[in-house]
Order: C-alpha cells, then sequence, then structure tokens
C-alpha cells in the first residue's frame, strides 16, 4: 500500500507544525506506461482524499491504494492542508494538468493557516514524503502607548488593512 510522510517547512510565525498538522487533502494521479502528462492525465487515484494521523502519529487514510506493479506506470501526488479547509476549492476530479487550489480568506476572524506540497512527481513506490510549505502569510500588529517626556502620546482611532481575498495557487 501506499503510505504517507508529512514534514512542515516552519517558518517563524506559522500555526501549524509537522507536530501539529494532523490532516491533509490529497490528490493522487496515476499514469500507466509513463509520467505526468498536464494535457491529459486527472487526479484519477485520489481526489480529496482524507489522510489524518491516527493515535500512534502515523499516517492514515480509508481508501487505501497500491503500487503498480508495472515500472513504467507512476504515481504524481500533490496536497494541502489542513483537510477541508474552509474557504478552499479545488479544480474539478476530471480537469487535466496540474490542481490549482483556489482560496477565499474569511471577511472577519482568524483565517486559517493554510499548507501546501511541492508536488511529488512520477514515483512508482516507497513512502510518499509530501513536503508542506505554508500558503498564507500571517502578519500580527502590536501597537504600544511608550510614554516619553518628550512625545505626546498617539491615539489611534482605527486601523485598516486592506489584502487581497481570494487567490489561487497553481502548481
Amino acid at each position: 500500500p501506499m503510505t504517507f510522510s508529512t514534514p512542515v517547512e516552519t517558518p517563524t510565525r506559522a500555526d501549524i507544525t509537522t507536530a501539529t498538522l494532523t490532516d491533509m487533502g490529497v490528490l493522487a494521479y496515476f499514469t500507466q506506461g509513463g509520467g505526468f502528462d498536464p494535457s491529459t492525465s486527472t487526479p484519477n487515484y485520489l481526489y480529496n482524499e482524507k489522510v489524518y494521523k491516527d493515535g500512534s502519529g502515523a499516517w492514515r487514510y480509508d481508501n487505501t491504494r497500491y503500487w503498480p506493479v508495472n515500472p513504467d506506470d507512476k504515481g504524481s501526488f500533490v496536497a494541502y492542508a489542513p483537510y477541508n479547509t474552509p474557504g478552499v476549492a479545488l479544480t474539478p476530479v476530471n480537469q487535466a494538468g496540474y490542481p490549482q487550489i483556489t482560496y477565499t480568506a474569511p471577511t472577519t476572524g482568524d483565517g486559517a493557516d493554510l499548507l501546501a506540497s511541492v508536488p511529488l512527481m512520477n514515483e512508482n513506490g516507497g513512502v510518499i514524503g509530501l513536503t508542506m510549505r505554508h500558503a498564507l502569510t500571517k502578519v500580527t500588529i502590536v501597537l504600544k502607548n511608550v510614554e516619553d517626556a518628550e512625545m505626546l502620546p498617539l491615539i489611534f482611532y482605527s486601523l485598516t488593512i486592506h489584502s487581497k481575498g481570494t487567490g489561487m495557487l497553481t502548481f
């Protein structure tokens, strides 16, 4: 059976790390007789399959798939996390080519941390090692009133940050 290993590349302000990542959505492309072809390959082997850590910390999924016996047959994989993140939309299962992930940020409150894997292309055995990278930037603003004998304190009445509400990640 195909098995997974998923490290997370962690920048300094990340919410999700390798230790705290608990699930991901995986797309797998099975190509017979050759490698991934962007004009014809579709995620026909796994489509938004939930892969999750069990109680022992091992990665599991319910729709078990097996490596092909023919060495010319290949599997290609991409993933995002967390699984079924609100605001995430994937390209349809029957659309050929590299997948696209569209993310719409919530208009209020905190948005989720979103990760996407480095594509793993044309494999035929072994552990599927999907390296996850953060797709969003977390911005934290701290305002501090420092009293100084020579300066008057600043008063802020409002603070607004404008950002793009929707973005598309193309592999």
